[in-house]
């Protein structure tokens, strides 16, 4: 409701003419005006209008002024409904505390000044109108208020789901949640109870001081976290990192950690905070040394079979010469052969004539060469049955 919205002021009096007097009087105001002549008809606009300002005669038939003031308070809906008697007779102090007893506001006495009239009614219609944009700015704030109240419960109640889902991921996976404050101090917020699995700790150790940090990296790692987080601090390194290290757990294992993490900027741009995740990789890492061993092992296998089979190559082609050579020698053996026999018959015939002394030794000379020539194809042949051997005997290699 407006500032300018019109309020009902209501006129009780059994006197047509005091009615019109006073409704004339109170037009100026610029208000919606109801007139009734007696209470009942004053009852029946009350029951269905909103009323600001009832102005009632004191002195009326079958129910007088008091009276109706006393129906009207009685209502819980008018409880606010402001009364102003008009009365044309003296009243005296005890009818004015009666008056005052049954709600009245105000009394107007006869003859009416109308400038004073007037600013009393304005005053208490004022005063409704005011009252209703309240009530009506009340109702808009509790709707608001409701409004929002729903929406932080619903966001409660979201960020609650998230809460449990996050707290059921973190209790059933093997890899450690972490967030932690990189400035003004390192800070641990926030370990994941995989951290008791992994490093062997209770969660309440995960403490804040750097040096505790440290501690639990193995010796020989050490000097590279010391070095990797002041990188971070100073803001010197990316702003996300992929690494590995060795931790010592809390019964002195010794355990490989992948640490994948990531800087977070604040508002201005600063990093202050970082996050990240942990997992074992210590069987990945025993699985890749035994693989590097193996592999290692392989290559000197594979290398001793290159030079077994290079070996064994080449006793193959020196078995294929020997073979060619056995193979030439007996064929060269058995023409050879070939050749002497008939050679040896006609020597033999021809010693059986007389024969010059000069003949006699150019045939011994050939004999002998044939003689020469026959263990000559005997060697050729016996090499062609064991040309290794022969090739052995011979030094040929």
């Amino acid at each position: 409701m407006s500032s300018k919205d019109k309020v009902n002021i209501l006129l009780v009096d059994d006197q047509p003419g005091k009615l019109l007097s006073l409704e004339t009087i109170i037009r100026e105001l610029d208000e919606n005006i109801l007139q009734a002549g007696s209470a009942d008809e004053a009852l029946k606009h009350l029951l269905a209008n909103d009323v600001a300002v009832v102005l009632v005669d004191v002195c009326m038939p079958k129910m007088d002024g008091f009276e109706l003031a006393e129906l009207i308070r009685g209502h819980p809906r008018f409880g606010r409904t402001a009364i102003i008697f008009i009365s044309a007779v003296h009243l005296t102090d005890a009818d004015r505390l009666k008056g005052y007893g049954l709600g009245a506001v105000d009394y107007i006495s006869v003859p009416i000044v109308p400038d004073v009239l007037r600013a009393k009614v304005a005053i208490f219609a004022d005063l409704h109108r005011k009252t209703l944009q309240l009530e009506k700015l009340n109702r808009e704030l509790n709707e608001r208020v409701a409004e929002r109240t729903s929406e932080l419960e619903k966001s409660a109640a979201r960020l609650q789901e998230s809460e449990d889902r996050f707290q059921q991921i973190a209790h059933t996976i093997d890899e450690v949640f972490w967030l932690a404050e990189v400035a003004p101090a390192p800070k641990m917020l926030y370990v994941s109870p995989a951290w008791e699995r992994l490093w062997g700790r209770p969660v309440a150790e995960s403490v804040n001081e750097e040096a505790h940090w440290l501690e639990m990296v193995r010796e020989d790692d050490q000097k590279e976290m010391a070095s990797f987080m002041d990188g971070i601090r100073s803001a010197a390194r990316e702003a996300s990192w992929d690494r590995e290290y060795r931790i010592r757990r809390g019964d002195g294992a010794v355990r490989w950690v992948r640490e994948r993490g990531r800087l977070l900027r604040s508002t201005d741009e600063q990093y202050v905070r970082a996050a990240g995740i942990c997992e074992d990789i210590t069987e990945r890492k025993r699985a890749e040394e035994i693989l590097s061993r193996d592999r290692e092992t392989l290559e000197c296998l594979v290398a001793e079979r290159t030079v077994a089979l290079e070996e064994s190559n080449e006793r193959l082609r020196l078995a294929d010469r020997m073979a060619t050579i056995g193979t030439l020698s007996a064929g060269l053996g058995h023409d050879m052969a070939n050749l002497l026999l008939p050679l040896r018959i006609r020597l033999d015939l021809i010693e059986r004539y007389p024969l010059t002394p000069e003949i006699k030794s150019d045939i011994a000379a050939i004999r002998k060469a044939t003689e020469y020539l026959k263990r000559l194809a005997s060697s050729l042949r016996l090499l062609a049955i064991d040309p290794e051997k022969e090739a052995a005997e011979d030094g040929v290699t």
